[in-house]
């Protein structure tokens, strides 16, 4: 962490800003009772002063960690709700086609599974996130691809190659495929690594 960095988290932690707080105090103070200039220093040299007896006795440090935790946890939770948003989406996907139906209730559950997870954790991962929002920018393609192949039909355009729809189904349930192992593959990492056959397993052998 940069010292910019570093002071802003910590005058914006709850210390920090009583310390601030307080200098203002003693700055208003100076301002109504000496020299309105004279609060110009003192402000500055109090929050100075108070900050560096907290930093000295453990108290600054733990405030800066405290308000770090405080801000990963408000971006986590800015996070999971933008997945769980794009995961209800796919949810509500209608599409023609009872493949990538099927398939994209189950990108649905298991992007689900996975904002669950985090959420119980309180953390997430990168690429989990990143999967979900490719599987919706994916799932856009594919729609875009058989608007146009319904469009070209409708206006009675045979040319285009037979095979092209095909290749397009299965182009896209092949990347939403990796996408679901990604997210899969987050999900058990988050949980401890255990997948559900695991967990009976081992309730088995404790009841042996």
């Amino acid at each position: 962490m940069t010292l910019p960095a570093f002071i802003r988290t910590y005058t914006l932690s709850p210390t920090g800003l009583t310390v601030l707080g307080l200098s203002v105090f003693a700055g208003a103070v100076v301002a109504s009772t000496v020299s309105p200039l004279g609060a110009l220093a003192v402000i500055p040299a109090v929050w100075i002063l108070f900050s560096l007896l907290l930093f000295s006795v453990g108290i600054g440090t733990t405030a800066v960690v405290n308000e770090r935790s405080r801000l990963r946890r408000g971006i986590e939770r800015d996070l999971l709700h933008t997945a769980s948003s794009r995961t209800k989406r796919i949810g509500r996907l209608r599409l023609p086609d009872p493949e990538m139906k099927k398939l994209t209730e189950h990108i649905s559950y298991t992007a689900g599974e996975y904002c669950r997870t985090a959420r119980a954790s309180q953390t997430y991962d990168p690429k989990a996130h990143h999967a979900i929002e490719e599987c919706l920018e994916i799932i856009d393609a594919w729609l875009a691809g058989r608007n146009r192949i319904s469009a070209r039909h409708h206006y009675g355009d045979q040319q285009l190659d037979p095979e092209y729809m095909a290749n397009l189904d299965a182009r896209t349930r092949s990347l939403l495929t990796d996408r679901v192992s990604i997210i899969e593959r987050a999900t058990l990492q988050i949980s401890g690594g255990l997948t559900p056959d695991d967990i009976l397993t081992i309730k088995e052998e404790l009841e042996q």
